[in-house]
């Protein structure tokens, strides 16, 4: 059996990385769009009541429930409305439990958020994904 060798960054930890997020919901009831890095590596994409894994933040793929002790993020908004739920924009966060970033739209509301995300290393700065797009879409399916 041949083994799958894991992207280091410089520190020695796994590579951090991050997928594009394009979440769209329409609702009659409440929408909801978004996305949630967990601490064990996991990027969600919301839609609806549905969170949908779409990949890791770190090039192991390795699960790690602690893994996001070691990484954070960042995301910066480039345009839309306010976020129902966001732990922060514009400051790198800590990994350390599940953050997410969404609308929970009441029905008649239509919400549009652009912008991205960033993935690093707290330990080595230079460890990062880059700036990655993510936009969250709601709109009253009614």
């Amino acid at each position: 059996m041949m083994g799958v060798a894991a992207v280091v960054g410089a520190g020695g930890s796994p590579q951090a990385q991050a997928v594009t997020i394009n979440a769209f919901n329409s609702s009659g009831s409440n929408s909801r769009a978004g996305m949630t890095l967990q601490r064990d590596g996991d990027i969600l994409r919301r839609q609806g009541a549905s969170n949908t894994d779409v990949g890791d933040y770190v090039a192991s793929g390795l699960p790690d429930a602690d893994i996001g002790l070691l990484y954070e993020v960042r995301v910066i908004q480039s345009s839309g409305d306010a976020l129902t739920n966001s732990p922060g924009l514009n400051v790198f966060l800590q990994i350390s439990g599940n953050r997410l970033w969404d609308f929970n739209d009441s029905p008649g509301q239509f919400k549009d958020f652009v912008g991205t995300y960033e993935v690093r290393e707290i330990a080595d700065t230079g460890n990062t994904s880059g700036a990655v797009s993510c936009e969250f879409h709601t709109e009253d399916g009614s």
